[in-house]
């Protein structure tokens, strides 16, 4: 069904743009978004993105979601600035389907340009399982992104088999630590967290922490010096209509 009807639901705005914010661990305060799909459907209601986003993978069609993702992160922040409003910068996802599906840097590099989005306003995003599938394309998309004048994180370390090699091959600026860290917390993750984040500083890459739930967590990686943090903790992925209603503040 979602191969079938994904341009319908690009054409139709089927697709919606979610945001989860992204905290400064030391000062607390909002830094950015990450910006996520969702997909709602006038026959199925609210798809949950595992219900379209590994089959668009599979068909090699899911670079039509994240490229959307993108040009309605343009849409909305031109919506807000004519309405006098900020909407804090993003980091958005790109697919490893992604690099051979389309030409993604051109893409990103017209997105930016027709909704005049900075690049200190946008981040990318590539999952630790990309990096496995084909470092040496990897560094290149890095390099070209780089050029871009884009930050390039590395998404979901720890959910796969974490190449240390991988660290020191790729120039990442963030590392963000994947949630499953959080879920199964124990003396020995706490000791591995901060190790990774001792580690990425040396390297010079910043931390961000995915799947923050507690006040007792947010502590303890305020206490390990990681950087970033998001989770429900601070708020679940919200439309821009909720974002305004909290007045682009956190509960």
């Amino acid at each position: 069904y979602v191969t079938r009807y994904i341009n319908r639901a690009v054409e139709k705005r089927w697709l919606k743009v979610y945001y989860q914010p992204v905290i400064d661990v030391k000062t607390e305060k909002l830094l950015e978004y990450e910006a996520l799909a969702r997909w709602d459907d006038p026959s199925y209601g609210l798809l949950t993105p595992w219900q379209f986003i590994e089959p668009l993978e599979k068909a090699n069609l899911v670079y039509k979601v994240d490229t959307f993702i993108l040009a309605q992160y343009g849409r909305e922040r031109q919506e807000c600035i004519k309405r006098n409003e900020h909407l804090a910068p993003i980091s958005f996802n790109l697919s490893r389907t992604d690099f051979y599906s389309c030409d993604i840097y051109g893409i990103v590099k017209s997105t930016m340009e027709q909704y005049q989005i900075p690049p200190d306003c946008l981040h990318v995003e590539i999952t630790e399982s990309a990096v496995i599938q084909n470092l040496d394309q990897l560094k290149d998309a890095i390099c070209k992104f780089h050029a871009l004048g884009l930050e390039v994180w590395m998404d979901d370390f720890g959910s796969g088999y974490s190449n240390l090699n991988i660290l020191k091959e790729l120039d990442f600026d963030v590392i963000k630590l994947d949630m499953a860290f959080l879920k199964n917390f124990d003396q020995y993750t706490a000791i591995i967290i901060k190790n990774v984040i001792c580690m990425a500083k040396e390297l010079h890459m910043k931390t961000l922490t995915e799947g923050v739930e507690t006040r007792e967590q947010f502590d303890f990686l305020k206490k390990a010096g990681c950087d970033m943090a998001q989770g429900y903790y601070f708020s679940r992925p919200i439309p821009l209509k909720e974002i305004r209603e909290k007045h682009f503040l956190l509960p």
